[in-house]
């Protein structure tokens, strides 16, 4: 049984695998996310970022892949960087269509209390804004998990991706069918874990609220 003769190499590319994508995926909403508000909120900032993400936003992020990895010392800086380029977009554009979606009667309500830009953004737009910036991260999560494989599948020496394409050089399709059934496993435990992590962020949501209480209530 595969699992059970290579569970320690699997291990070790499970968590080079989860260890890039959460730095290249942090690193992502740590930009995008304050980049996005402020750009959905100054007007200024907004004209600047529209065009530069409507030029850059379309390019796969494994387009720039020969150049990070020339560029970049090692192997794993190039995917963690390829990984913040592709979750990077969709963040922020779901951050600036939220701010845009905010109504204008909240804003108007809490320029009438004196609030400063900071805490008109951290107390107002970022929570009525969370719908759609957790859509946009979803999004983002999923092109995360892409690109990852992809890099790992060039030039990787560790990683689930590149334990699947290394057997799969030698036609090993025993340990190939066991990588794919192990990122598969993968794949659905950290959406499940993106999704309990929504309802929690969203749990004043009428919709998301109402799912959430409705999945932790007995049936009747």
């Amino acid at each position: 049984m595969v699992f059970g003769t290579d569970w320690e190499q699997m291990l070790r590319g499970i968590v080079s695998s989860l260890g890039i994508l959460a730095a290249g995926y942090s690193l992502a909403l740590v930009f995008a996310i304050p980049i996005g508000l402020y750009a959905g909120w100054k007007k200024r900032i907004y004209n600047v970022a529209y065009p530069v993400a409507k030029t850059l936003s379309p390019i796969p992020a494994t387009v720039y892949m020969p150049y990070s990895i020339v560029l970049l010392p090692t192997f794993k800086a190039s995917s963690v960087f390829l990984i913040f380029i592709g979750a990077f977009w969709p963040i922020l554009v779901g951050c600036v269509y939220g701010v845009f979606s905010v109504d204008s009667r909240l804003i108007n309500s809490a320029r009438s209390l004196g609030l400063s830009d900071y805490q008109m953004i951290r107390r107002i737009l970022l929570p009525a804004a969370m719908p759609s910036i957790l859509s946009g991260a979803m999004i983002s999560l999923i092109l995360s998990f892409i690109t990852l494989t992809v890099a790992e599948m060039v030039a990787a020496t560790s990683g689930i991706g590149w334990y699947i394409q290394y057997y799969h050089q030698f036609a090993n399709y025993d340990r190939v069918i066991a990588g794919m059934i192990l990122m598969t496993v993968i794949v659905i435990a950290v959406m499940y874990l993106f999704d309990r992590v929504q309802k929690y962020f969203l749990r004043w949501h009428p919709v998301h609220g109402e799912a959430a209480d409705s999945a932790s209530s007995p049936i009747t």
